[in-house]
């Protein structure tokens, strides 16, 4: 088991871990701890400052009578020295400075914000809670842990509650189980993209609601008036503007763009898709739910993607099915062995109109395989065979390793 455990977390941080700014230790040092945190902070950042002081309370208390929690630091700074100032004030272990771990983490978790506290399970690395910002500041009962935290991580049905709005009154949320699938349509007025998509999701959803299709709108909007006027033209159930079960959804599904539809089961609220907008727009009914899938065609590309998290592109005008083959095996592969880390958004095509985008911002023309971090600037071209599975495979695991140089975006 402590061989597994190492191989998880040698794969996340790399063989060596800062302890304090003079020391170094093995990543073995996390072998039997249970409770694995990445905390992704910078000094120049005032609540992360803020944040610190608590966490690190937390971390002397939960650890007094013995180690139950150790927590990995993932710098934002931009400069080392402004990273030493405020490493040398924690007490847990850090990634070094100029880590490559930490962009890939950073894409892996789709951070977007700090500071950012992910909780993991030591010897199995699933993700237990993705907010563990709230939860330390909350005031945890430290007897409590990690039973607690883990409780922190609501279900969907938990966070709707007993039940949601229609315009003709509350709705029993119970009454939503007996459909078959819920859509949670987060979008707002101020939104034009989310203006040009309603009308098609409306019409969707008055094809498909008698074959077990509910709607919720969850509103990122923040003027009563505006909302209710949008809200007017939609024929599904809604949370009221400024519902704090909002806020908690927009963190669960990692709500970054609008408009999204997230897709989830009825039955026992288990994500389906997170990219409902792209199935609706896509035409391809028939495909309904959508279910995610490691690998995509560009058909469902959801843009947001791209700003949040790396992708891998393969795009070619004589792109065959073997080649499809060959991108679905790895990228199944892959994303299965990344578990809650998933470094990369796989996608191929051939001749879609947003194609021309991709290929203007990575400046490639004709046939191309890339990796695309936009949060970093940076852009990685497979000159490779794609036709051999293996060198594929492992050009991409070098990437994932941090092993690769990259190439500025223009």
């Amino acid at each position: 088991a402590v061989i597994v455990l190492n191989m998880i977390w040698e794969s996340v941080f790399g063989g060596s871990l800062k302890q304090g700014l003079e020391d170094a230790v093995d990543t073995t040092v996390l072998a039997d701890v249970p409770i694995i945190a990445i905390y992704f902070s910078a000094h120049w950042c005032t609540p992360c400052r803020r944040f610190t002081p608590k966490l690190k309370s937390f971390y002397n208390a939960i650890n007094e009578t013995e180690k139950k929690l150790e927590i990995i630091f993932v710098s934002g700074d931009k400069n080392e020295k402004a990273y030493e100032r405020y490493y040398k004030t924690m007490p847990w272990l850090g990634l070094p400075f100029e880590s490559p771990k930490s962009i890939l983490l950073k894409s892996a978790l789709q951070v977007s914000s700090i500071p950012t506290l992910a909780f993991f399970d030591g010897a199995t690395g699933a993700l237990l809670n993705l907010n563990g910002v709230d939860y330390i500041t909350s005031g945890p009962d430290e007897d409590n842990f990690p039973e607690e935290l883990v409780a922190q991580d609501q279900s969907v049905f938990e966070i709707l509650g007993d039940h949601v709005e229609s315009k003709d009154g509350p709705v029993d949320v119970e009454s939503l189980k007996t459909s078959g699938v819920i859509g949670l349509y987060f979008s707002a007025h101020w939104c034009k993209p989310c203006h040009l998509f309603t009308p098609q999701l409306i019409e969707f959803y008055n094809e498909s609601h008698d074959d077990g299709f509910e709607v919720v709108f969850v509103s990122k909007g923040s003027e009563q008036e505006e909302y209710e006027k949008y809200y007017s033209n939609m024929p599904w159930h809604t949370i009221p503007i400024g519902d704090p079960r909002a806020e908690l959804l927009v963190k669960k599904y990692k709500n970054k763009g609008i408009p999204q539809l997230v897709l989830i089961d009825s039955q026992d609220g288990t994500l389906i898709s997170t990219n409902g907008v792209q199935g609706v727009k896509s035409g391809l009914s028939n495909a309904f739910p959508w279910p995610d899938k490691a690998v995509n065609s560009m058909d469902f590309f959801n843009s947001s993607d791209i700003n949040k998290c790396s992708c891998f592109f393969v795009v070619d005008p004589e792109l065959t099915d073997e080649h499809v083959q060959i991108i679905e095996n790895i990228g199944s592969e892959l994303t299965s062995e990344w578990g809650p880390f998933q470094y990369l958004k796989f996608y191929y095509g051939k001749d879609q109109a947003i194609l021309e985008k991709l290929r203007s911002l990575v400046g490639l023309d004709g046939a191309f395989t890339v990796i695309v971090n936009l949060q970093a600037n940076q852009k990685f071209i497979y000159n490779g065979n794609l036709e051999d599975h293996e060198q594929l495979k492992q050009w991409i695991t070098s990437y994932t390793n941090g092993e690769s140089t990259p190439e500025n975006i223009k």
